[in-house]
């Protein structure tokens, strides 16, 4: 058993050691310094739309959709829209997708902490 367990506790320690290397932590979430402002942004409307009475999955979709549409506003006034200026100021298109999946999936983990 005791064998057993010791393999157990490798594989979570490979598996969180993998997780702490990922792109999603170190691009997405540790040095993306606006990600706060998108989890505040989020948790405002969805709490603002719960509040005025929308349909709690109405007011989640309309959240998500506003971190989606956000992003492609976002990529237009930082980047004037071109791919360029993106490797400029992200340093590749690679960081500034994780960048990008990391602020959404930011507001969707906030809403599933106002849900529960």
């Amino acid at each position: 058993m005791y064998k057993q367990l010791g393999e157990v506790q490798m594989w979570f320690n490979d598996f969180t050691s993998k997780i702490r290397q990922s792109k999603l932590i170190n691009w997405g979430f540790n040095s993306n310094s606006w990600l706060w402002f998108h989890i505040f942004a989020g948790s405002l409307l969805l709490k603002a739309l719960l509040v005025f009475g929308v349909v709690t999955w109405l007011a989640v979709l309309i959240t998500v959709l506003v971190a989606i549409i956000w992003e492609f506003i976002e990529f237009w006034l930082e980047n004037d829209g071109k791919w360029e200026n993106v490797e400029n100021i992200y340093s590749s298109v690679e960081r500034w997708k994780w960048d990008t999946f990391g602020d959404v999936f930011g507001v969707v983990i906030i809403i599933l902490i106002i849900l529960i």
